[in-house]
């Protein structure tokens, strides 16, 4: 696979985990990147600060996310988890950051019916670690 699998493109590339399909969505205003996302040495293009404005981050943490953040390898995008059973079987709780749409994807949603599954929302942005993190330290607690 070349390109950037649709990840900084307009494209969405959907990939199968398990019984569970995700899409890699578009990053806002990123064209191609030319990334070969099957390399082991690719990782996603490296954000900014005007990737973060809107998801209820202070000044601060955005500073602190842009000089600490590590890149996140491409091929965790191009290579399958391998499960012991289907997804929809695992204790899972699903931390719905609402900045980022109100409504879990459909296939997500298909797999909150399950009794393995819980859904727990932050009205908060992607980063709830940074934004909200005693709330998200709450519900990690509760699910542990």
């Amino acid at each position: 696979m070349s390109g950037c699998g649709g990840w900084c493109t307009s494209t969405r590339t959907s990939r199968s985990t398990g019984s569970l399909s995700w899409t890699a969505g578009p990053r806002r205003g990123r064209r191609g990147c030319g990334t070969n996302w099957s390399s082991p040495a690719a990782y996603w293009p490296s954000l900014t600060a005007e990737d973060y404005a809107d998801q209820d981050l202070s000044a601060e943490a955005i500073a602190t996310i842009l000089e600490r953040g590590t890149p996140h390898p491409g091929r965790s995008i191009t290579e399958p988890a391998t499960l012991t059973r289907p997804i929809g079987e695992l204790p899972t709780t699903y931390i719905k950051c609402l900045m980022d749409g109100a409504t879990p994807s459909s296939a997500v949603a298909e797999h909150l019916g399950s009794p393995s599954w819980q859904l727990a929302e932050l009205n908060t942005g992607h980063w709830p670690m940074f934004s909200q993190p005693a709330a998200l330290a709450e519900i990690l607690s509760a699910a542990a």
